[in-house]
Parts: structure tokens; C-alpha cells; sequence
């Protein structure tokens, strides 16, 4: 499985590691953008980014910042539509942690039938008629491409912290990465039903693992209900929609 061991003793740079592997889950070597990654490679990496997202704009910005620092022409790379980042009005990692979520809170009401096909039709009928890039087609190219760190973001939206109060304090930070782990754990442990590419929500082979050198400590972990993720999804999109009218 992939693994990023994080010292302690360089704390302040995991926020950077980690939103390249929440954006980019095949990043080669978390933490270079802030360090050693050249002008192209960033660029590269910042073609499936858009900024709608406060974690994503943040990471935009930086890309653009860099490339321009250095005098490299990057129009040219953002004006593809960022299909493997967003569909239609969806960014696609956001909505593995809510496609994750909702697979886990039926496992934990005791449903033995629970499949992502299931949880695709539950999700894209709410979105239905309210944003484009929901279809059942799309949350399953969503969750093929972000599956490995949808416990990320699913940590983002269980949590909904300010994500600059989790980066400047250690505590917080490491409290962010226990209930990551947690649900990574869970979903590696989620048994689907009848599902024939694989038996479990989360392949403990491809799902990434942050861990910090010291052991994380535990944590209380709590799952909203079926009804409560698509009821909180819907706001979402509901409130999205009257902002952007």
C-alpha cells in the first residue's frame, strides 16, 4: 500500500503533502511541490485542479504562483476541462468522502446487501435536476479515480474543520489524521455484496496510509445516518446553486 511516513520533526509540511494526494492520488513524491518539484511537473500535476474547492484553490494558487515565479507560459495547460478533477458541477474527490461515507453508515445500520451500485443510485437521485456530473456513470469513474483518498476527504467533510486551524496546530492536525486512518480502516474492513471487481470498500493494497513516525492515538469516530449524508448533500448543492444564481 502506498505509505507516506511524515517526521515529526518537519510537522508543518504534511498539510502540503497531504492535499497533493487528496488532488493527485498517484503523486510519486508527496511534498515536492513546496520543496524540489519543477515548473513543469507541478503544472502537470495542477491539470486535474480547479479552484471551487478552499483546499483546491489554495493548491491552485500555489501552482500558478511558482510557474509564474519562474516565467513558464501555463494558460495553455488550464484551458482543458479538468474531466478526471470535476464532472460537470461535481469535483469528484469531495464526492468520494460523501460516496465512502455513505457506503460505511449502511454497513453500520447492519445492512449485509450494501454495494456501491446502491449507493451511486442513492446519491445521483438526490442530485438529480440540481447539478450536472452525478449520474451513476459518473460517481463510478468518481470513485475509480479517488477511491485511495476518498477516507481524506470523507475525514474533510465528516470533520468540516477550517483547514488552516488543522495546519497550525499539531494537534490538530494529528487528531485529522486519526480519523483518517479510522476510516480507512473501516472501509478496507467494509464487506460489499456481490461485488465483482472486489470484496471490500477499500483495497488495503492501493489506499494510502499518512502516518506520522509517533503511533496516532485513538479516536471517536461518528458516522451520520444514510438519510443525514443525502439530506447534507442536497443542502450542499442546494446552497451551491443559490450562490452561484
Amino acid at each position: 500500500m502506498p505509505i507516506l511516513d511524515m517526521p515529526s520533526s518537519c510537522w508543518r509540511t504534511w498539510p502540503t503533502a497531504i492535499r497533493q494526494i487528496m488532488m493527485d492520488p498517484w503523486v510519486l513524491h508527496p511534498g515536492d511541490l513546496a520543496d524540489v518539484m519543477n515548473t513543469e511537473a507541478t503544472v502537470m500535476a495542477a491539470r486535474r485542479i480547479g479552484p471551487s474547492h478552499p483546499i483546491v484553490k489554495e493548491h491552485f494558487t500555489t501552482v500558478l504562483l511558482e510557474a509564474s515565479e519562474k516565467g513558464r507560459r501555463v494558460e495553455d495547460y488550464f484551458r482543458e476541462t479538468r474531466y478526471e478533477h470535476q464532472s460537470g458541477g461535481v469535483l469528484r474527490g469531495p464526492m468520494s468522502g460523501i460516496i465512502l461515507l455513505h457506503v460505511l453508515s449502511r454497513a453500520a445500520t447492519g445492512d449485509e446487501r450494501i454495494s456501491l451500485r446502491s449507493t451511486y443510485e442513492a446519491i445521483a437521485k438526490a442530485c438529480q435536476s440540481r447539478v450536472s456530473g452525478a449520474q451513476h456513470k459518473e460517481l463510478k469513474l468518481t470513485w475509480g479515480w479517488y477511491s485511495t483518498v476518498s477516507h481524506l476527504w470523507a475525514t474533510m467533510a465528516l470533520l468540516q474543520p477550517k483547514w488552516a486551524e488543522v495546519c497550525s496546530s499539531r494537534q490538530e492536525l494529528i487528531a485529522w489524521l486519526s480519523h483518517a486512518d479510522g476510516l480507512r480502516r473501516y472501509g478496507v474492513a467494509c464487506n460489499l455484496w456481490r461485488s465483482p471487481s472486489r470484496s471490500t470498500l477499500l483495497d488495503p493494497e492501493q489506499t494510502w496510509r499518512l502516518l506520522p513516525t509517533e503511533s496516532l492515538p485513538g479516536v471517536s469516530i461518528s458516522i451520520p445516518p444514510p438519510d443525514s449524508i443525502i439530506a447534507d448533500l442536497i443542502a450542499t448543492l442546494d446552497n451551491h446553486q443559490g450562490i452561484s444564481e
